[in-house]
């Protein structure tokens, strides 16, 4: 009770009322505390939200992929699925294939569209401009940045048209962002918890994003973390360095991407595969120590794809962050692979649906 008073900001009777009012509507459902937190004498009356029969969809629109999870309240999984998209498709085309794929997850997982209470979705390169989604590339940049993201949404009003896509109003935000939000909230994930952490993610471009107090930073136009952008850091330069040794290195007429590859040859000793790795882990950490430095965090997370060759990725970054860090701090690579996106636009849809039952 004490919690949900300091919550929602009004007096404890208020609290008791909006609670009576949840309890009376099966919104909320009284839990036992967990044994290791039970004390002697009368123990305080905990609450959880209802999950039963209502779902939130989180959705990955991302450059070469769509992706979208289906999860109750508490954050159960009870779906997920992926689509490959062309690069060079307009937004409208993204979208559809969004919408087409949540049709099908939701089917498969038995859930009808009138269970669901929120919808979540995180698109590449959409920042949150007083509370507006805007393409970041609409947004003035010099000679020293080197902003990406999806072709098409830059003329168009993103907010509507996720809505229109999705049939319902949608909680939109920047992707990296509401990864950085499903680590910290999914207990499988090494963020589980942790109220102050710096998220990296290394993929085909550098993303990144900051969480103080358990709340991801916006700022005043969005852009809170968001130095994947500065050229300064070197993450183009790397990358470009890093495409030519894994197009050198991809097995012909194989399905992979050549990634698995370079990192194997730069651990057996080739020379030009290991200053490509090197190359991506500096550029990195220069990253993460700028943010390192900013906030003082607990944690440092490393997501992305290219995150999954685990060690091979993170031992040189961790390397390069305690020579360019006074205070290093801990170095974890994230467990929820590529679903991290759609899960925390679930997230997202979920905090949202919560904030709106107890708002008085």
């Amino acid at each position: 009770m004490s919690e949900l008073q300091r919550a929602v900001g009004v007096s404890r009777p208020t609290a008791e009322d909006v609670l009576s009012g949840l309890l009376a509507e099966g919104q909320v459902e009284a839990v036992d505390a967990p044994v290791e937190q039970r004390r002697a004498g009368r123990p305080a009356r905990r609450y959880r939200f209802s999950s039963a029969d209502r779902y939130v969809v989180g959705v990955d629109v991302g450059a070469h992929s769509v992706a979208c999870a289906v999860t109750d309240l508490r954050g159960e999984v009870r779906g997920t699925a992926r689509h490959t998209v062309d690069p060079s498709a307009s937004a409208a085309s993204r979208l559809s294939s969004a919408a087409n794929l949540v049709r099908s997850t939701l089917h498969k997982a038995g859930v009808s569209a009138d269970q669901l209470v929120g919808t979540g979705c995180g698109i590449t390169g959409v920042v949150l401009d007083g509370g507006r989604p805007v393409d970041i590339r609409a947004l003035p940049s010099g000679p020293g940045l080197h902003p990406y993201s999806l072709p098409g949404f830059a003329e168009l009003d993103i907010a509507a048209r996720c809505a229109e896509a999705f049939g319902s109003t949608v909680h939109v935000g920047n992707d990296i962002k509401v990864a950085a939000l499903a680590k910290h909230g999914h207990g499988q994930d090494a963020a589980s918890g942790v109220r102050d952490l710096v998220y990296m993610h290394a993929g085909r471009r550098l993303g990144s994003a900051v969480m103080v107090d358990g709340q991801v930073l916006q700022g005043r136009h969005g852009l809170a973390g968001e130095i994947g952008a500065m050229r300064l850091f070197g993450w183009s330069a790397a990358m470009d360095l890093f495409e030519q040794e894994r197009a050198r290195l991809r097995p012909p007429e194989s399905r992979s991407d050549g990634t698995r590859e370079l990192f194997a040859a730069a651990a057996e000793g080739d020379g030009r595969a290991a200053d490509a790795v090197e190359a991506v882990a500096l550029a990195l950490a220069l990253g993460a120590s700028a943010l390192v430095h900013a906030t003082d965090p607990q944690l440092v997370i490393l997501g992305g794809g290219l995150s999954r060759v685990g060690s091979a990725l993170a031992e040189p970054f961790r390397r390069h962050l305690e020579e360019t860090s006074f205070h290093a701090p801990r170095v974890e690579v994230s467990t929820l692979g590529s679903e991290s996106v759609a899960l925390g636009a679930a997230q997202l849809a979920s905090t949202a649906f919560r904030d709106a039952l107890i708002t008085v």
